[in-house]
């Protein structure tokens, strides 16, 4: 069988060198220097320039407006479809396919990172990269500065909120906002959002536009929020600990806590317990059981969210690797806890209490 040459291996999404590789090299000089002409084009020579860009990308519809400056890296390998609108300052590292469908409305200063680097130092110094393709379905509405990484699908007639780094795929008829981007409502297939989220589109303005999407309607006042925590304890030779992680961002940066964060849409608040610990400390597997509903109003300053807790109990140390919403995360002796964030201590107790620990 032929070797798969560097180029070919880009486009298979497998580790390919990006540094060594001469006809990448040059293609990505090429696209560079035909970027910079295409940016110098004056916005009255729109003919010109809807032209340079049937020229550069691999496919359009017939009608599609891109507004300079546009930034790529090989061009041929991206795809828009009929009516295509993408404001200023649109940047696509299409080191694999990337594909838009009709109708899409993408915000000034985009990104679109088909490229990944090896999380190995030595091999990321060496140059080798991936590259896995993103795809963005029919009549999807990007807020600006909007990032979609590596791999990433978003289903027809979705919006995403400004701001939001998409690492994950989105459903259809979703609406999905923050970092990272996570649904918070379903789209009815016949609801009109403008009025709710309105020109600037952002997570305040979304956080308060909850649907009741299998009923047809929509309440039109705030809602609270919804997350999910795992309290993992290890009962072993005599001694209790609890895995803790230390949050990365506000609020509480720096304090340790349960692993956990916000249910999306379409889980149980089992499923998000188990979602959150894999990604927060990569443990997954274990048997919960419900703690318990905790809802005081004042609970969390970042709004009026209301958590279900869970709890297991292991005879292992399993090693946890921090990562997602956890800058760190350890097992600690019960009897030499740091602080906790929130109302966790009072978790906590609850927590002992289930499974005879207190």
């Amino acid at each position: 069988m032929k070797a798969m040459t560097e180029k070919e291996k880009m486009l298979s999404g497998v580790l390919y060198d990006a540094r060594h590789c001469r006809e990448i090299v040059d293609e990505l000089r090429q696209c560079e220097e035909f970027c910079f002409h295409l940016n110098q084009v004056p916005p009255s020579q729109r003919d010109k320039r809807r032209s340079m860009f049937r020229q550069l990308l691999g496919k359009t519809g017939e009608e599609f407006t891109i507004i300079a400056p546009f930034f790529c890296d090989f061009g041929k390998n991206i795809s828009i479809g009929e009516r295509f609108f993408a404001n200023t300052n649109m940047v696509v590292l299409d080191e694999a396919r990337v594909t838009f469908g009709d109708d899409v409305f993408v915000g000034p200063n985009c990104s679109f990172y088909c490229a990944e680097h090896p999380l190995d130092a030595e091999q990321r110094n060496k140059g080798y990269e991936t590259a896995h393709p993103i795809t963005i379905g029919n009549s999807v509405w990007l807020g600006g500065n909007v990032t979609v990484l590596s791999g990433v699908t978003i289903g027809n007639n979705c919006v995403v909120g400004a701001g939001s780094v998409v690492v994950k795929d989105i459903p259809p008829y979703s609406v999905a906002v923050g970092n990272p981007c996570r649904v918070i409502r379903r789209l009815n297939p016949c609801e009109d959002v403008s009025s709710s989220v309105g020109q600037s589109l952002s997570v305040e303005a979304l956080s308060e536009t909850s649907a009741g999407h299998e009923k047809g309607y929509t309440y039109r006042y705030p809602h609270p929020a919804v997350t999910a925590d795992s309290v993992v304890l290890c009962r072993r030779d005599g001694q209790a600990k609890v895995l803790l992680i230390q949050r990365k961002f506000p609020p509480c940066e720096g304090q340790w806590a349960f692993p956990g964060g916000f249910m999306n849409i379409d889980e149980t608040t089992e499923e998000a317990a188990r979602r959150e610990l894999m990604e927060e400390t990569g443990i997954g597997g274990l048997q919960m059981a419900e703690v318990g509903v905790f809802s005081r109003v004042d609970r969390d300053p970042r709004e009026r969210v209301i958590t279900v807790a869970y709890v297991a109990v292991t005879d292992r140390y399993y090693e946890p690797v921090a990562s997602d919403d956890a800058s760190m995360a350890q097992w600690f002796d019960l009897n030499a806890l740091p602080e906790l964030a929130f109302d966790h201590a009072e978790i906590l107790q609850r927590a002992m209490e289930k499974v005879g620990m207190a």
